[in-house]
């Protein structure tokens, strides 16, 4: 079976990226990233304005919930083929403990998930000195300059408006460090072996979670519509 034409004709399908024969396995093993739902009031400075913080409640956020849906219209109709699957979500509780500077409370997952659902919390925390290096050594930079320039007015669009520049830099420093982590930890196989990212998010961040990879290396994206 050719894989790549099989899939090309799945309408769920946007783009596929990275689809190297060698780095796919049967059955195909996808993941995709899910956050956790934060109170109301998002994300703030916290008490004494040196970054940022936030509080999470139970549950998955609200563009996760709808990237839920995306992901089980593709399940729905790749079950119509020959392809043998496996669909996994991570859930990003590291987010908690690698985007502020004073770590907030790990949320818990969350008690029902379409899909088996697993955390990155102990697999970041373990990993926390590739994480401060791509923190220090911003691999994104080698990457064309418009994924950059969309995932940073994405960020300040969505998160971090009226805030001190200083606090947005490092926000978004800590954003993509965590993104460049997961391609590490991905290709490490902590989340299976030869995996492939469901694209849910925007084409931005899948290039920024290969970023500090070499090519041979890069995780398959498959963006959904």
């Amino acid at each position: 079976m050719d894989l790549f034409s099989s899939l090309k004709k799945i309408e769920t399908i946007k783009k596929i990226n990275n689809f190297y024969p060698e780095r796919i396995s049967n059955p195909l093993n996808f993941v995709f990233f899910l956050c956790p739902a934060m109170n109301g009031s998002g994300f703030r400075l916290n008490r004494h304005k040196t970054g940022l913080t936030a509080t999470y409640k139970e549950g998955i956020s609200k563009s996760g919930q709808k990237n839920i849906e995306r992901v089980s219209r593709f399940v729905k109709e790749m079950e119509k083929t020959e392809i043998k699957f496996s669909v996994t979500t991570i859930f990003a509780n590291a987010d908690s403990l690698i985007l502020f500077p004073v770590p907030v409370k790990e949320p818990s997952l969350p008690e029902y998930s379409i899909f088996e659902t697993v955390g990155n919390y102990e697999a970041v925390k373990q990993n926390l000195c590739i994480f401060s290096r791509f923190y220090r050594e911003r691999p994104w930079l080698n990457v064309p300059e418009k994924f950059i320039n969309t995932e940073t007015d994405r960020l300040k669009e969505s998160f971090l408006s009226n805030l001190p520049e200083n606090i947005v830099l490092d926000f978004i420093d800590r954003t993509f460090a965590g993104f460049a982590l997961d391609g590490a930890l991905l290709r490490k196989g902590l989340f299976g072996e030869n995996p492939i990212l469901l694209g849910v998010e925007s084409p931005g961040v899948s290039v920024l979670q290969n970023v500090a990879l070499t090519k041979k290396d890069w995780i398959p994206v498959v963006e959904l519509v």
